[in-house]
Parts: structure tokens; sequence; C-alpha cells
């Protein structure tokens, strides 16, 4: 049975590629975007993939995007966390704000 597989960063690239690769080993697949609206809906037309926007560097908006998600697919079982910011710390080190 497949899981709820959350893809950072998942309409381009690397993330796209792993986006794809989940869904062909079935599971339900949700592709995060910051601003490429266009290339999202074409990547959500080509490929049935789920597409979800929102800022990452945002707490509050990813934390509103993780409860809508798993109020329309269920909890996030897997999550490839491909989206990049860079922050010069240790993640159990860094607050909300980084």
């Amino acid at each position: 049975m497949g899981r709820i597989v959350l893809v950072t960063g998942g309409i381009s690239g690397i993330g796209a590629a792993t986006a794809r690769l989940f869904k062909s080993l079935g599971h339900e697949v949700i592709a995060s975007y910051a601003a490429n609206h266009s290339l999202a809906e074409s990547f959500n037309r080509q490929t049935g993939i789920a597409v979800l926007g929102w800022n990452i560097a945002d707490f509050a908006a990813t934390r509103q995007a993780i409860d809508r998600i798993a109020s329309t697919h269920g909890p996030v079982e897997i999550l490839v966390n491909n989206a990049g910011i860079v922050r010069d710390c240790m993640l159990h080190k860094m607050t909300a704000e980084q």
C-alpha cells in the first residue's frame, strides 16, 4: 500500500525526478514549489502528482501546508526535503525564524 510522500522543491530537477519515482512505486505524492505556478500546473497535468505552493522559509506557512496536506491526503509519512535554504546552524539549535 502506498504512503503519503511530500517532496519539497518537487516540480523541477532532482525533486521532480524523485516525485516521479515515488509515484511509480505506488505512493501518493505531493510536490511543493515556491512561486512558479505555470510550471507547477504543467507538472501536475503531465504527471498527475498533486502540487502545493508555499514559502518553505515561512514556518507558519509550512505548518499550514502540512495541515492542509494531512486533511486532504492524510499525514505525511515520507518527507524528501529537496528545497534548499542555506542556514549555517545545526538543525536542533535552529529557531523557528531560522
